[in-house]
């Protein structure tokens, strides 16, 4: 079967010795562009004659039965290895979320109010009082590849020019950014180190809370803001 010249099997004449039930299940599995043009719906001569593409899908059919591809241990290995590799995009998906997703879900919104909102910095929205003292801001983040999740609360103790916050019994005085606290963030977990960090958008990945209270993820607070401002002007 592997060493026959199989389109010399896959003729007119030996198509003819079916008998015409077969033969109609057979033409059901071509495109309809091979197809007589009556009602019969029946197979054209010159598609086994001039069919390039029916040539080359038996000569790999053929070499795929030859290499043992249809064989089931090497299904079950395909099959195998098409988990492994669905698994490895999710991973990657899940940490590239906001960076690919989110850029998309970005175009839903204004331009200008994008524009806006990315000159806008923590110390504005508390200046905005968009962000308080006694808020607490929630940090979640999966790190798939290091099979990692991490999650803190950090509660507001001040807000101005810098925040002052605390994370249990650490406090920090120097946090000018969201980047900035989840760096301070991640260093005191220590189970993600710096170099095994990918890009993302800390804007993104902390909640704000207020008196128990799910206000969004900062992204949408700072737009929120942004989209005030924007208002106010036109």
């Amino acid at each position: 079967m592997c060493s026959c010249f199989w389109q010399k099997i896959f003729s007119w004449d030996v198509f003819q010795m079916f008998s015409p039930e077969e033969q109609t299940e057979l033409a059901a599995l071509v495109p309809k562009v091979d197809l007589s043009d009556d009602s019969s719906n029946a197979l054209h001569e010159r598609v086994f004659n001039y069919n390039h593409h029916l040539r080359e899908s038996i000569d790999i059919f053929q070499e795929n039965l030859h290499g043992g591809y249809y064989d089931p241990i090497e299904q079950e290995i395909m099959v195998e290895g098409l988990v492994d590799t669905q698994k490895s995009y999710d991973v990657w998906k899940e940490e590239h979320y906001e960076e690919v997703w989110g850029d998309q879900l970005d175009q839903e919104i204004n331009d200008d109010i994008l524009s806006l909102a990315k000159t806008l910095s923590l110390a504005d929205l508390g200046k905005e009082d968009h962000l308080k003292p006694d808020d607490e801001l929630h940090y979640t983040r999966r790190f798939g590849k290091k099979g990692v999740t991490v999650d803190r609360v950090v509660k507001v103790l001040n807000t101005g020019a810098l925040l002052h916050v605390k994370v249990g019994k650490t406090e920090w005085t120097d946090i000018d950014s969201p980047t900035r606290l989840e760096t301070l963030i991640l260093d005191l977990d220590r189970r993600v180190p710096r170099k095994d960090r990918p890009n993302g958008n800390a804007w993104k990945s902390i909640r704000l809370k207020r008196n128990g209270k799910e206000l969004g993820k900062l992204w949408n607070v700072r737009n929120e803001l942004a989209s005030m401002k924007y208002n106010k002007r036109n």
